[in-house]
């Protein structure tokens, strides 16, 4: 902690410093401002009093972000791992550890406004993107349930009347890749009233771990995604949108290296052969595996102009289809093989009404609905017993609520603002399994969550904020456990921050300091061969946030991202049952999962200005501190400190048509766990990992039009 610290305060002085060098030698252009949505309006990131980090499409193409792991290393306080059937997310130590029905997260994920509730097939969004912004911080009042840890919000680019696209090409190596995409965009008709979009991406990557046991690749890509779109533009009050979109995966079974037995004893799967990570990425599996996944979705949105106010409309159908094979022991023998099936659909609107007030009252009221219907099968074979079947579930989810937010400018540079949002939930499941038999529950939950804040700006181009906001993790049921309901996780959060421009815009920092407060924190469990979510008594985490840029002499630009944080349970106590001799373990002061104690990025890039076009080179560097990831803390569930470096480079042409780059992401092939699943008591509780990718490099071109 001390010495990432020492390493911000550096930093931010080397920043100011530098920016103190301005009008001395070498000349430097401003930097460029992003307009968000975070309040479900637009305003411009400084001027959103919440904490915010947003990227561009330009940003996210150069740096090669293809899904959600991407987005890691460029956001304060973020743990983002792959498991299975979903992709796991933390936001200040706080996310969701079951990927079973009847479970929900506790990062909100919305593509264009519309809240998804299964992450698993997410990358479909990550192409053709207008922006991302990540929100960290409970969103209970403007976003809804299940965002205790903040939102992740993707917004793709709109059609336009405007004739234009693209064509892309990514090609590279350790393990081979490429990548092709395409966008075609223009009118429809003469007057440009009715406009369309499409476009197409194709990923390949033949697989960074090799099989010894049979040769195969494992976490290899093969991927297709499609979004086309349809806007109704006739000028005027009247706007609306049609949106579809498609994706399909398929590959092989995820890899997962042995880390061990509790306090690193030795298991079966040790004894047969398991391997342990290291930068070789060699796996022993039996059996290959596959995973294949289906997205699809479909979203009307329409927006009317009206001499009382503005509303908007959104409607969206999405679907998901998941079939998984995991060899679960990673040995020669095949001890065991465990089959995931999982199809959801879901349905989503929400009507918001924005009266007009007057110039200095912003005021939003709105309600939404949303179901989902969810179908789950997990079935183990442990030869030479014949397949048992764990899970047979169905879930289903309806969800009302109902939300008001308004801000009141109360003079020019002061702001007070506040929402409230009433969440009605209900779930209802049917299970079976060749334990149990056949069981049913149903319950309902209601929640009020709420929002206050005020901002001040403390010059044209500085301004502070505080907030005390509340946020809802709806209560469900552990498919499979043929338990009660587990109940809805809350928290309260108390924030500050201040964001500005400084040295004629040339050097922009941001600083967040928090406290959050959880009351029935939901962690997952193991018990003997089915997995539980239990209710934390109380936990507790404060943390500081830091993001500074900075436009340096001589074309370059100097980039800081430092996250501090100290999430500890403030009151738990279970049994581990990889442990049971132990009895009730008290873990009051164990860290959270997911939540190492400090994290930072650096990036320093140059731009040389030529006849021909633009170069810019870069280097980043980002470091995370230990992460555990049980609330037992154990070290064989953790990953000790690591950093990694990445290389890129990218040439625009002057005309803005052409582009080419090259870049070199994880230099050192750093092996970096990102995820650990431990195996039921009765196979010895041996933590699996999955790891980070390896190093790769390669290059990409791509022409405008």
């Amino acid at each position: 902690m001390t010495r990432i610290m020492l390493a911000a305060s550096s930093a931010a002085a080397a920043l100011l410093g530098a920016g103190a060098a301005y009008g001395q030698s070498g000349e430097a252009a401003s930097l460029e401002e992003l307009v968000v949505t975070a309040q479900r309006r637009e305003e411009t990131l400084r001027e959103a009093p919440v904490a915010v980090s947003a990227f561009s499409g330009e940003a996210i193409q150069a740096q090669g972000m293809t899904n959600l792991s991407d987005l890691r290393s460029m956001i304060p306080s973020v743990q983002i791992g792959e498991s299975y059937t979903e992709s796991r997310v933390a936001i200040r130590g706080v996310g969701s550890q079951s990927t079973l029905l009847g479970a929900s997260p506790a990062v909100a994920y919305h593509v264009n406004g519309v809240y998804l509730e299964r992450t698993g097939v997410a990358g479909a969004a990550f192409f053709d993107v207008e922006r991302i912004e990540v929100l960290r911080g409970p969103q209970g009042t403007l976003f809804g349930r299940n965002a205790t840890g903040g939102s992740i919000n993707v917004v793709t680019k709109r059609a336009t009347p405007e004739f234009g696209g693209y064509a892309g090409v990514t090609l590279g190596a350790e393990p081979f890749h490429y990548g092709l995409d395409a966008v075609v965009n223009g009118a429809l008709d003469a007057a440009g009233v009715v406009s369309g979009r499409i476009g197409v991406q194709r990923l390949y990557s033949n697989g960074y771990t090799k099989n010894l046991e049979n040769g195969g690749r494992l976490d290899d890509a093969d991927s297709v995604a499609v979004r086309g779109q349809l806007r109704f533009a006739p000028g005027g009050a009247f706007e609306a949108g049609l949106t579809g979109e498609y994706q399909r995966q398929n590959t092989a079974g995820p890899a997962q290296w042995l880390l061990g037995g509790p306090n690193f004893a030795l298991t079966p799967a040790e004894l047969m052969g398991g391997t342990r990570p290291d930068k070789s990425r060699r796996a022993v599996f039996a059996n290959q595996g596959f995973n294949d996944k289906t997205f699809k979705g479909l979203t009307l949105d329409a927006n009317l102009e009206t001499d009382l106010g503005a509303f908007e409309f959104l409607a969206a159908a999405h679907g998901t289809d998941i079939s998984l094979r995991v060899d679960g022991d990673g040995t020669r023998a095949l001890f065991t093989l465990s089959d995931f099936n999982q199809k959801a659909e879901q349905y989503f609107s929400e009507l918001i009404f924005r009266p007009d007030l007057g110039e200095t009252l912003d005021v939003l009221v709105g309600v939404n609905a949303f179901y989902e219907k969810a179908e789950q099968l997990i079935e183990v074979r442990t030869p030479p017993l014949n397949r048992i079947t764990i899970i047979d579930a169905e879930v289903q989810t309806y969800s009302y609520a109902a939300f008001a937010h308004g801000t009141w400018e109360v003079s020019d540079a002061w702001d007070v603002f506040g929402g409230i949002r009433y969440t009605f939930d209900r779930k209802a499941i049917d299970e079976a399994n060749n334990f149990l038999g056949v069981g049913t529950n149903r319950s309902n939950w209601d929640a009020v969550t709420y929002q206050i804040g005020t901002s001040y700006d403390l010059s044209r181009d500085i301004s502070a904020y505080a907030t005390y906001a509340t946020g809802f993790k709806a209560g469900g049921f552990q498919a499979g456990s043929f338990t009660r309901a587990f109940n809805p996780e809350t928290n309260k959060n108390l924030e500050a921050g201040l964001k500005g421009y400084y040295l004629d815009r040339r050097l922009e920092l941001n600083i967040a300091a928090f406290r959050s407060s959880y009351e029935d924190l939901q962690v997952n469990q193991i018990r003997g061969v089915a997995a539980f979510i239990d209710n934390a008594a109380e936990a507790t985490i404060k943390g500081v946030e830091l993001e500074a840029r900075a436009q340096l002499p001589y074309g370059f630009r100097a980039e800081a991202v430092v996250s501090l944080l100290d999430a500890k349970f403030k009151e738990y106590a279970t049994i581990d049952s990889a442990r049971p001799a132990l009895g009730e373990l008290d873990l009051s002061g164990n860290r959270l999962p997911k939540a190492p104690k400090a994290t930072a990025t650096f990036a320093l890039s140059h731009v040389t200005e030529l006849d021909a076009g633009r170069l810019t080179v870069g280097a980043r560097y980002n470091w995370q501190d230990d992460v555990f990831f049980s609330e037992f803390n154990l070290p064989v569930v953790s990953q000790n400190a690591v950093g990694r470096w990445d290389l890129t480079a990218e040439f625009r042409s002057a005309d803005r048509l052409w582009t080419v780059g090259a870049y070199a992401l994880n230099l050192t092939d750093e092996v970096v766990i990102n995820n650990v699943n431990v195996v039921a008591a009765s196979l010895g509780s041996a933590a699996m990992s999955n790891l980070d990718p390896g190093r790769k490099v390669g290059l990409f071109v791509r022409r405008d039009f």
